[in-house]
């Protein structure tokens, strides 16, 4: 992990621990807490990455509870949750050989299986012998089979992405056995063919090419995958532990990464965490936690950033001050119109210094609104990510804290304005 996640990681902390409990607030513009976890078998911690079914229920994953085990906290769930915010858990992992900590969110086929990552479990081995990761199915029925553990390559904390022959493709953000950034690999790319070959496709290098690649990969209609990487590339205006400022790839089925981007830091943004999002003539959308003009946020507020197919970059919006929001760290969402819908970690008014979060929208000529400001941990949540959109334009997103609980998460929902 970097020392910008790290210190972004230890802000949350720190904030979580500094609220008190209050007394539910009324939900405004739309806004409402659908479910908050309640920890043990129900399962906390949430992940961004939500999958909307066809019958309108939201799939994901949280990283921990659903049971007594992985050091009696719990070692993740598979959840459904209904329109109405009914939560059925589908899966509870459980450790060797099974799976632990699922980081990241689903994906899903057209039979209805679900498939994801956990980034323990497995086999045993890598950090203190909790195993390497998996790659995982969950089948409708409920049946949950590792299509491969991983021994030493390194632990996947990722999403995934397919093809139409149901290859999977996903990214470790540091390469076991790799050369480079102090000797731990700078992350790779792999593919798991048919469920059952896997092979590394690209492993990153560091400062000329990229470095920790955290945001999951996303294909076009061409079966091209598109990627960032938080470090890496040739920007020199920002703080990493691996050098760079973060890069945007693009990578052939073959393999051949190409780099269509190197964030520079300062206004050109600074180290992208999520995917990217595509629109119609091929563009890239998506956000940096840090750069941009913004002030009082350390390394700049955060950008969100548009990238062409021949890799010219735009900066879209640069977020101007913690009050108007701090840390992007998950892509947009694009509508049919080109409005771009996004989340900040931080920021906003109100729930302790740096805010709890924000969710905005950006129109094509580059104008923000505000949708929702986070006000209290205690009856809204905590630190928004992640957003997924319904046919009807409603809003979904994850909750990485707050609750009666403060610090197991949930998840919300924005209802359409019409």
């Amino acid at each position: 992990m970097s020392k910008m996640s790290t210190f972004c990681t230890s802000a949350l902390i720190a904030i979580l621990a500094a609220i008190a409990c209050a007394t539910g607030a009324v939900a405004k513009d739309g806004y409402r807490v659908l479910y908050f976890f309640q920890g043990g078998d129900d399962g906390y911690t949430a992940t961004p990455g939500l999958v909307i079914g066809k019958n309108g229920y939201l799939y994901g994953t949280t990283s921990q509870g659903g049971g007594s085990g992985c050091f009696g906290g719990g070692c993740g769930t598979v959840y459904q949750l209904s329109p109405s915010g009914e939560e059925t858990i589908l899966h509870r992992f459980t450790g060797i050989p099974d799976g632990f900590y699922p980081g990241a969110g689903l994906i899903a086929d057209g039979a209805g299986n679900f498939y994801g990552t956990t980034e323990f479990g497995g086999q045993s081995g890598c950090q203190s012998n909790l195993g390497c990761g998996t790659l995982f199915k969950l089948a409708p029925d409920q049946t949950e089979s590792v299509l491969f553990a991983f021994q030493y390559q390194g632990n996947p904390d990722s999403g995934l992405a397919g093809d139409k022959h149901g290859n999977l493709f996903g990214v470790i953000s540091k390469a076991y056995g790799a050369v480079g950034c102090g000797g731990i690999g700078c992350g790779a790319v792999f593919e798991l063919l048919h469920g059952a070959k896997y092979k590394v496709l690209h492993d990153f290098t560091g400062e000329n090419d990229a470095a920790t690649p955290e945001g999951n990969l996303v294909a076009n209609s061409d079966g091209n995958f598109f990627g960032t990487s938080y470090e890496g590339g040739s920007g020199t205006n920002c703080s990493s532990e691996f050098g760079g400022c973060g890069t945007v790839y693009k990578m052939t089925p073959d393999g051949t990464v190409t780099i269509l981007h190197n964030f520079q830091g300062g206004k050109d943004g600074a180290h992208p965490y999520g995917p990217v999002v595509f629109d119609g003539a091929g563009n890239l959308y998506g956000t940096t936690e840090y750069g941009g003009s913004g002030k009082d946020c350390g390394y700049g507020c955060g950008t969100v950033f548009k990238i062409s197919q021949s890799g010219k970059e735009t900066v879209l919006y640069a977020f101007k001050n913690p009050k108007d929001g701090y840390a992007p760290r998950w892509s947009p969402v694009l509508d049919d119109a080109g409005n771009l819908y996004g989340t900040t970690l931080l920021g906003g008014s109100s729930c302790a210094d740096t805010g709890c979060g924000t969710v905005f929208r950006l129109s094509p000529d580059g104008a923000k609104t505000t949708l929702h400001i986070i006000h209290d941990a205690s009856s809204e949540g905590f630190a928004p990510v992640g957003l997924v959109r319904d046919k009807k334009g409603n809003l979904f997103g994850t909750l990485l804290g707050g609750g009666p609980h403060q610090t197991y998460g949930g998840v919300f929902e924005i209802k359409a304005q019409n």
